[in-house]
């Protein structure tokens, strides 16, 4: 309810956009860079390794220490955020189209689109792709994208809430029903050392040796798009766009207000998070219970973290000024192309097919390498956005969706 006292009234009408905001592109950039401290660890090591740290990479206390800090700062922090974003979006462009009339066959478009090159992503490159996820939950949520902000926050929250319920629910499932048996034990919260090394094996194999693992991964992701990404992820674009209309993102709260949230929303996120796994060692708590049950802390935690990073961020926009943050605002205007770019040069360095360091580096060994493609990332953005007005993917999306015709939306 304290969130709701310093809410300003919701905005009756929305205006055509005219120009992007550039601090959202900036929230946006920070968010695509956060999301890979913790997707290193699935281009780089063993499935079973990224839900559970004992399983492999923990060689010395600094790896330790490593996981912790990604885990209470990171662990769908960042995620919270994109997914918040992309409901920001989804306002944004439905102001823009609505005069012309074409807002939900455009929207659509898009979203078909987006999910082709989701599909894409997963099954040629990658397994952990969230496009396939996001362009579901696009397509439930646009509806709800004219209701009021305190209508939608309802929404979002309830939704949400929902959605903890029901992963935690699946969770006490699989933990009822158990392995799958013989040859899937690499699906296992503690898999065998056997397991692991034909994991590993594979994935510094050939394309096709890397392709069971990848593709059936790929499916469970997106079979559970109806219980995750749609309830959960669904859930934070609906927040995004009642935050959006109170005036949360886009400027409108005052520096105070929003001081208040960041030092509020990120102790309690990271306290949460850092119970979590406090309770988790103390308790001596199997793999599958630190994974199904006890995640659920860290579920409650991602949101409130979220929403403290995002007042933090605008916070620091407007101390340094555009021309501080003009790096990540570049990275965020070239979001999907950057996110896709993460993926060609994590997997040209982990897999086979490129220099095959799949399993070969600790913890704290992979953030060295997040650093250096957080910096390939800010140099590609910048560099490409000296010559031409969108990323590479996204005038390829835009054109996908508008065909030839010539348009003059920025936001888009």
């Amino acid at each position: 309810m304290g969130v709701m006292t310093m809410m300003p009234p919701p905005i009756p009408k929305l205006e055509p956009v005219k120009e992007r905001v550039w601090t959202i592109d900036v929230i946006r950039g920070v968010a695509l860079l956060g999301i890979l401290l913790l997707n290193i660890q699935s281009f780089s090591m063993p499935i079973a390794a990224y839900m559970n740290p004992e399983v492999f990479g923990i060689e010395t206390r600094l790896d330790l220490w490593v996981s912790h800090v990604v885990h209470v700062v990171g662990s769908f922090k960042f995620m919270s955020m994109f997914s918040i974003l992309f409901g920001v979006g989804i306002v944004l462009m439905s102001r823009h189209i609505d005069p012309l009339g074409r807002s939900t066959s455009r929207h659509y478009v898009r979203m078909i689109w987006l999910l082709v090159f989701g599909l894409i992503h997963a099954y040629v490159f990658w397994h952990g792709d969230i496009l396939v996820g996001y362009a579901m939950a696009g397509m439930v949520v646009y509806w709800l994208r004219n209701l009021s902000a305190k209508t939608l926050l309802w929404i979002g929250m309830g939704g949400y809430l929902a959605g903890v319920v029901i992963v935690t629910g699946l969770g006490s499932l699989n933990m009822l029903v158990g392995d799958m048996g013989p040859g899937w034990e690499w699906l296992s919260n503690e898999p065998s050392y056997e397991s692991l090394q034909t994991e590993i094996a594979a994935m510094q194999g050939s394309w096709l040796d890397q392709m069971r693992y990848r593709g059936l991964m790929s499916i469970f992701m997106q079979l559970n798009g109806p219980f995750f990404f749609i309830p959960v992820n669904g859930s934070l674009m609906v927040l995004g766009m009642a935050l959006l209309k109170s005036g949360f993102i886009g400027g409108a709260w005052s520096s105070r207000s929003l001081g208040i949230i960041a030092l509020a929303c990120i102790p309690i996120g990271w306290g949460l998070s850092t119970f979590q796994l406090w309770i988790g060692e103390v308790t001596h708590a199997s793999a599958d219970v630190r994974v199904y049950l006890l995640s659920t802390i860290n579920m409650i935690a991602a949101p409130i973290t979220a929403l403290g990073y995002i007042a933090a961020v605008q916070l620091i926009c407007r101390a340094v000024g555009r021309g501080v943050t003009m790096p990540l605002e570049r990275v965020g205007r070239m979001a999907l192309s950057c996110y896709l770019g993460t993926t060609l040069i994590c997997t040209t360095i982990f897999y086979g097919h490129g220099f095959g360091y799949f399993g070969t580096m600790s913890r704290s060994e992979q953030q060295l390498v997040t650093l250096g493609v957080w910096v390939m990332l800010i140099m590609f953005a910048t560099i490409w956005l000296q010559f031409f007005r969108q990323g590479p993917m996204e005038w390829v999306w835009r054109r996908l969706v508008y065909g030839a015709a010539k348009t003059s939306n920025p936001s888009a």
